[in-house]
């Protein structure tokens, strides 16, 4: 990690598109150099990136890397990405703030942000809390584009502040 405690917002904040899984999604440019290191990393060892979050919370930033496979994702696991993406990421040395790096699965409730999120969660029970305050749950039935239909209910992508799955402990 740099140690550096400025926050250059040229380098941290512009967006670029990444192609990933056929959709064009938004990252900020730490994000998408992040995406693409964590990718190969992931490969090697059985892994696909569910996401890459650069986020910072008070004075601290954080670099969520969320991994994922069919089989489920343990501890062990994540130590073993995060070891590898670390020395990675410290190697090339592009993030200019001092940052937490993290790396987990999704969990269950996981959020979905990407177009391919939306589409492997059809059939699934979601929530959507929209800009406007509202909030709608429900199943997802159908992800188009810039839409989403949960319980009948067709909301508008743009409108929706935060999405996840909704896991039923019963």
């Amino acid at each position: 990690m740099v140690n550096r405690m400025f926050i250059d917002k040229e380098w941290a904040f512009p967006l670029f598109r990444v192609l990933y899984g056929g959709v064009c999604v938004a990252y900020s440019k730490i994000e998408g150099l992040t995406l693409k290191i964590a990718e190969d990393a992931a490969a090697v060892h059985g892994y696909g990136i569910y996401d890459v979050v650069y986020v910072k919370e008070g004075p601290h930033w954080f670099l969520r890397i969320y991994i994922d496979r069919a089989e489920g994702v343990s501890l062990d696991d994540c130590e073993a990405i995060s070891k590898v993406i670390g020395d990675r990421l410290d190697a090339d040395d592009f993030i200019k703030e001092n940052y937490f790096l993290e790396v987990s699965s999704p969990g269950l409730e996981r959020a979905l942000r990407q177009d391919w999120h939306f589409d492997g969660a059809v059939g699934e029970r979601v929530r959507a809390r929209l800009k406007n305050g509202g909030e709608y749950a429900g199943v997802l039935s159908a992800h188009s584009g810039g839409s989403v239909t949960i319980d009948g209910n067709v909301l508008q992508k743009s409108g929706i502040a935060k999405a996840n799955i909704i896991f039923d402990f019963a």
